[in-house]
């Protein structure tokens, strides 16, 4: 019985403790640590464009199953539609919370990277 009650402290003590918002950690590094970039990342990049040069224009056509599948899609009622955008909007919401958040915590380096990324996103 008395580990159970000393548990029960335990989680208590978690629950009841005074916290502060600069406590949370919300990013890997802090705002004073170097960026390091390794050789295996502009490896990786290097291979991520070359992937998406050959890959890109199949993607622009559409055939057999694909425009099926867009046929099908296109017959659901409207109600499903704003279903269907609701986790675009949810990640939309949570990519701006997260610029906002950058700036409050003055991680201007993230906050300019996540600006900075916006027009990838979007082509």
């Amino acid at each position: 019985m008395a580990e159970g009650t000393a548990h029960a402290t335990d989680v208590l003590g978690l629950v009841t403790r005074r916290s502060g918002w600069g406590r949370v950690r919300l990013y890997g590094a802090s705002v004073t640590a170097d960026r390091v970039r390794r050789r295996v990342d502009t490896v990786t990049l290097a291979l991520y464009v070359l992937a998406l040069a050959v890959v890109v224009p199949a993607a622009r056509t559409t055939d057999g199953v694909e425009a099926a599948l867009a046929d099908v899609v296109a017959s659901l009622p409207t109600v499903v539609a704003p279903l269907a955008a609701l986790p675009y909007d949810l990640l939309a919401v949570w990519a701006v919370a997260m610029m906002v958040l950058a700036a409050i915590r003055r991680h201007w380096r993230l906050a300019v990277s996540l600006v900075t990324a916006i027009p990838s996103l979007s082509a």
